[in-house]
C-alpha cells in the first residue's frame, strides 16, 4: 500500500543506551524523505514488519497475573520510543503504526507493559492473514485479533487506540475458496473494518503474482488475475460497488437482528444519506427493515445490481454476499421474524421464542418521540 510505508531503523541499530546513532538517523531521514517524494500522500509509518514481538491472548484481559517484563521486553519499549521521538521530531505529520504481525498483539503488549510511551500509539497494524477463516470467527489469528489489540493498547496507554490495515492484510487466495466466496469473505472483511474505524483497508493484493510466487497463499489471493491477462476476478466487481455505495462511511450503530450470525451496520455516509450493510455468516435471512419515516430507498447487490423501492418498512432478502441499502431515512430497526415449525401429527405450530432481550411491543416507547424528533428537528 502506497498509504503507508515501514520505517528504515531497525532494533540493530539501537545502542546500548536505547537510542540510534546519528548515521542511522540521517540515513532513515534520507529514505522517508524520498518515499514521500515519490508517494505523497504516505499518512502512516509503520514500526516492525512481521518482526514485533509475538503474544497470545494477553493476561490482562484474561484476570491473570501479568509476567515481569524480560530484557528483551525492554528493549523492545526502547525501540519504541526511540523511533517515537524521531518520527514526532522529523515528520509530525505522520501517523506511527505499530506492526503488521498477524493481529500485532504482542507489539501492543509487550513494549507497553516494559515502559513504552501510549503518545506513539497512533495505530495497531492488523495483517492477520485470514485465508480460510471465517471473517466473522472470533480467532485472534483471523480478523476478529483486532478486538484484542484493541482492548490491550487501550487498556495499557488508558485511551482509545486505534487499528489500521496494514500490508498483507487478511489475504485470501481464490484457489482456497472459490471466486465467489472470496469476494463474499472480503466484502465482509471491509464491512467489519469500517465497522471498525479503519482508514487504510486493503485486502489481498491488487492483482495475483506473474511469478511463481503466484502458487502461495499470499501471492494468489488478487482481485485481478495474474498478468498478461489481468482479468478481474468477482471481488473485483464486488470491492467497486462497496466503494460506491460505501466510501469513507462512519458506522453509525450495529443494529440488532435477534441472531448472533445475522448482521446490520448501518453508517452515515458524506452526503448524509444513510447506508446500511446486512449479511449472514452462513445461509439465507429475510430483513424486515424499519426506517424513520417513508422513504425511497435503493438496494444494492454484492455486484452493484441496482433495485427500487420505498417505504417506511423494506424487505430485504440477504445471505453471505452482503445487500446494500441506501435510504434518506435511517434504519431503525431490523424486524425480527420468529421461526414457526408445525407438528406433522397433531398440526400444532410451535413458534421460536424471541432473543434475549427483545419484548413483544411493536414498537419500542421511544419510537413516537424519535419520529418527530428527525422530521422537526
Amino acid at each position: 500500500s502506497t498509504g503507508q510505508m515501514n520505517i528504515p531503523l531497525s532494533m540493530r541499530n539501537l545502542g546500548e543506551d536505547g537510542t540510534f546513532t546519528e548515521a542511522a538517523l540521517a540515513e532513515a531521514e534520507k529514505k522517508i524523505k524520498a518515499h514521500l517524494e515519490r508517494f505523497p500522500k504516505t499518512s502512516t509509518i509503520m514500526i516492525w514488519h512481521e518482526s514485533a514481538p509475538g503474544w497470545g491472548i494477553p493476561e490482562e484481559l484474561l484476570n491473570l497475573p501479568v509476567p515481569e517484563p524480560t530484557d528483551h521486553h525492554k528493549r523492545t519499549a526502547a525501540y519504541v520510543n526511540a523511533c517515537g521521538k524521531f518520527l514526532r521530531e522529523k515528520f509530525p505529520g505522520m501517523k506511527i503504526q505499530l506492526g503488521n504481525t498477524s493481529a500485532s498483539i504482542g507489539a501492543a503488549t509487550v513494549p507497553l507493559r516494559a515502559g513504552a510511551k501510549p503518545e506513539y500509539y497512533d495505530y495497531i497494524g492488523i495483517e492477520t492473514p485470514s485465508q480460510v477463516i471465517c471473517p466473522e470467527k472470533l480467532q485472534e489469528v483471523g480478523l476478529q485479533g483486532l478486538v484484542i489489540s484493541k482492548d490491550i493498547a487501550s487498556h495499557l496507554t488508558g485511551r482509545p487506540v486505534a487499528v489500521n490495515g496494514c500490508w498483507e492484510y487478511v489475504y485470501r487466495c481464490e484457489r482456497d475458496m472459490g471466486e465467489v466466496q472470496q469476494a463474499e469473505w472480503y466484502m465482509r472483511d471491509i464491512l467489519i473494518s469500517l465497522a471498525n474505524g479503519m482508514k487504510l483497508i486493503g485486502p489481498g493484493i491488487f492483482f495475483d503474482c506473474a511469478s511463481g510466487y503466484g502458487n502461495g497463499l499470499w501471492g494468489g489471493s488478487g482481485i485481478l488475475t495474474r498478468g498478461p491477462y489481468v482479468y478481474p476476478k468477482r471481488s473485483y466487481v464486488a470491492y467497486a460497488a462497496l466503494t460506491a455505495v460505501l466510501d469513507q462511511v462512519r458506522l453509525r450503530d450495529q443494529l440488532p437482528t435477534g441472531s448472533t450470525t445475522a448482521y446490520a451496520l448501518a453508517f452515515e455516509r458524506a452526503d448524509k444519506q444513510h447506508a446500511t450493510a446486512l449479511w449472514t455468516a452462513r445461509g439465507a435471512a429475510e430483513f424486515t427493515v424499519t426506517l424513520a419515516g417513508a422513504s425511497k430507498a435503493r438496494v444494492f447487490d454484492m455486484y452493484g445490481r441496482e433495485t427500487a423501492m420505498s417505504g417506511a418498512s423494506l424487505v430485504i432478502k440477504g445471505g453471505t454476499a452482503p445487500t446494500y441499502l441506501l435510504t434518506d431515512a435511517p434504519v431503525q430497526a431490523v424486524v425480527y421474524k420468529l421461526e414457526k415449525l408445525r407438528c406433522n401429527l397433531c398440526n400444532t405450530i410451535f413458534t421460536a421464542e424471541a432473543p434475549e432481550g427483545v419484548g413483544t411491543a411493536k414498537y419500542d416507547a421511544t419510537v413516537a418521540s424519535m419520529i418527530g424528533l428527525l422530521k422537526y428537528g
